[in-house]
């Protein structure tokens, strides 16, 4: 019996070897390696990208993506999906998807392995083509008057306030419209939000979730041309507080809903009885669902006539610019609002080398590090003195103004309007009304440290105009022309 089990033991231990042997002569077998996805996200790039930009088939050995110009590719953060169990390397660092950056300013080997399959995927990271104006159809579904242009920083979308223009003067409410998926939409319904005829001097502005809300002088309220705002809650307009919620009529009004707080409203006071001095400004401000109204602010005389209020929101500040009309030389004050507490940022300001400001149009914008932006219609010590649209930067820790390219070379005190906004890169451009009238746009060159070729978007005298960039960096300019509202889009060629 001994025997009969050693033979079986011997028989067994035969068997593991030969299994055993069998096992380490097969070729272990890897799976495939390569992309199956690859692109950079705004996600990923905070401040560097402002959209996807994702390639369409990474199957390819050489990949290449194209971002604006104005991207800085020093630091870019890749997103990717590759086949089960690479691995994947740069210069031998292991890459982690949406996390490791690398310097795209030159071509960049992805090295996927797994075991003993390896491939090489080349990305090249390129200019896009220029980005171009092109027309959207235009609104004639109402007669227009009077409008207001912005962009909503939530969807993306161009929102326009405008007044009704009709022979009764009853008629002409408030109404919003917005450009979507190539189609106008009224905002609230074609019937207006407002209950009956505003002044022509309104906003609109949106809260951190795209929620809009308006302002405008107000004929239906106990005294004429009272502020009245509304808010949109998604189906229709309802009104913020109470009805004419200054002392007395009003004009220049700016809506914005300011960090920490709630919804403010700047105007010039058109009363002559008080509570403020005629054409001083007004601010107001919503709390717990009624405004406190006609307030001053600190730092600022009654005495300076409020024009033409322009409010930018950035991270946890309000700016507020103001044109101080009626004075020799007229000026520009900037003001800054931070956890409750107003300060003076730039007062009664005039461009080197100018003398005075014209009254006709004003603008202001904000880079996200602060640095505030001005727009005027300064005059200009050449041999013409034209006032032209004259471009400044104020520098707060510098303390110190430094002038952004020549002026436009357009009479601003003949053509009337120009609007100024900032793309998400930082970059400025200024629409206009050029001195045949028609709609024009210039923008900023950074390698030339001034203004570009500037392009006329039509054939077609205007009326006022408005500038705004979408999140994206997707340009919007909005003009009226008789009666009807006319849209075009800065965008990639063909998009």
């Amino acid at each position: 019996m001994k025997h009969v089990l050693k033979n079986l033991f011997a028989i067994l231990a035969l068997t593991v070897v030969f299994v055993s042997c069998n096992n380490e002569d097969d070729a272990i077998v890897y799976g495939p390696v390569g992309l199956q996805s690859f692109g950079f996200y705004a996600e990923d790039n905070e401040g560097v990208l402002f959209q996807d930009y994702v390639v369409l088939d990474s199957t390819s050995t050489a990949l290449t993506v194209f971002l604006p110009e104005e991207a800085d590719k020093s630091q870019l953060v890749a997103r990717f999906t590759t086949t089960p169990d690479d691995v994947v390397t740069v210069n031998g660092v292991e890459q982690e998807s949406g996390v490791t950056a690398n310097d795209f300013s030159s071509p960049v080997d992805y090295i996927l392995t797994e075991g003993t399959n390896n491939v090489r995927i080349t990305v090249t990271v390129t200019t896009a083509p220029a980005f171009v104006w092109s027309e959207l159809p235009a609104f004639d579904a109402d007669t227009v008057g009077s409008l207001v242009m912005k962009v909503n920083p939530v969807d993306g979308l161009p929102y326009m306030l405008y007044k009704k223009n009709y022979k009764a003067s009853s008629d002409e409410k408030a109404a919003v419209v917005k450009f979507n998926a190539g189609a106008w939409e009224f905002v609230g319904g074609e019937a207006g939000a407002s209950e009956g005829q505003i002044g022509t001097y309104f906003d609109i502005n949106f809260d951190a979730s795209g929620k809009p809300a308006i302002v405008f002088a107000d004929y239906t309220a106990a005294t004429a041309q009272q502020s009245t705002a509304m808010s949109f809650d998604g189906t229709a307009w309802t009104v913020l507080g109470s009805k004419g919620f200054t002392a007395d009529k009003v004009t220049y009004t700016a809506i914005v809903k300011a960090p920490k707080a709630s919804w403010m409203t700047f105007s010039m006071f058109d009363g002559r009885s008080g509570p403020l001095a005629r054409r001083a400004l007004s601010w107001s401000n919503f709390d717990n669902g009624s405004w406190t109204a006609d307030l001053t602010l600190p730092g600022r005389a009654e005495s300076m006539y409020a024009y033409m209020p322009r409010t930018k929101v950035v991270g946890d500040s309000l700016y507020l610019g103001i044109f101080n009309a009626g004075t020799d030389p007229q000026t520009v004050s900037v003001y800054k609002y931070v956890d409750g507490n107003w300060s003076v940022l730039v007062d009664q300001y005039v461009p080197n080398g100018s003398t005075n400001i014209n009254l006709r149009d004003f603008d202001m914008d904000v880079t996200k590090n602060g640095k505030v932006f001005v727009l005027t219609g300064a005059n200009s010590l050449d041999a013409d003195g034209l006032y032209k649209p004259t471009l400044t930067l104020y520098d707060p820790e510098m303390e110190m103004w430094i002038p952004v390219g020549t002026p436009v070379n357009v009479d601003i005190a003949s053509t009337r309007y120009m609007d100024l906004a900032l793309s998400p890169y930082g970059v400025p451009s200024i629409a206009y009304k050029n001195e045949l009238g028609y709609a024009s746009v210039v923008e900023f060159d950074l390698e030339t440290m001034d203004w570009k070729e500037a392009v006329t978007l039509d054939d077609v005298e205007i009326d006022d105009i408005y500038l705004d960039f979408a999140p994206n960096g997707v340009g919007y300019v909005a003009t009226e022309v008789e009666g009807t509202i006319h849209l075009y889009k800065f965008d990639a060629p063909n998009n």
